[in-house]
């Protein structure tokens, strides 16, 4: 007999293409080409953003739950992969924080431009609980961190001359 929580999971995971958008720009022809209405109509934008919200605090809480209430490994390793699968398949990288840094200084520094709140979000949410619980977003749900988290198959120790050099790099780059 299946668990109630693993029919729910299964259940919203069928019906995650329900949400997918057109990414880019459709194809300008020179020829009289139209192209087809689609049958069923497109998304709103602002429920994908506050899709991408929701999933973000609730993959911040299950993070957070996992790391200081459970301490439970295993229950990292599968929310990284549902992250890993989420915001960097599915969402195509939707949820990047360092991107949204971009968005967050042209905003600033640009009179015309409109930041979306999912945009403000996304920046400010990892940034926070950083401040106060740590690297969390980076080790479990950044899809860049959880890559190189699941590819570190054995730690290694760096000799002690090579980090002496390797410490003299970030200066002497600033």
């Amino acid at each position: 007999m299946l668990n109630h929580k693993l029919l729910f999971f299964i259940l919203i995971l069928i019906s995650l293409p329900i949400f997918a958008q057109d990414r880019f720009p459709k194809p300008d022809f020179e020829s009289n080409y139209q192209i087809p209405r689609t049958i069923h109509p497109e998304v709103d934008p602002i429920l994908l953003d506050l899709l991408d919200i929701s999933v973000l605090i609730l993959a911040f809480s299950v993070a957070l739950y996992l790391l200081f209430k459970k301490r439970n490994r295993t229950g990292i390793i599968i929310l990284m992969f549902l992250s890993l699968f989420y915001f960097g398949f599915y969402r195509k990288g939707c949820i990047c924080s360092i991107g949204a840094i971009q968005n967050v200084t042209q905003a600033i520094f640009q009179q015309n431009y409109i930041l979306p709140l999912s945009v403000l979000v996304i920046f400010l949410l990892p940034l926070i609980v950083a401040l106060f619980r740590g690297r969390v977003y980076c080790s479990s749900i950044c899809p860049l961190g959880v890559i190189q988290d699941l590819v570190l198959l054995k730690s290694h120790q760096i000799p002690v001359p090579v980090k002496t050099i390797l410490k003299l790099v970030p200066p002497f780059i600033l």
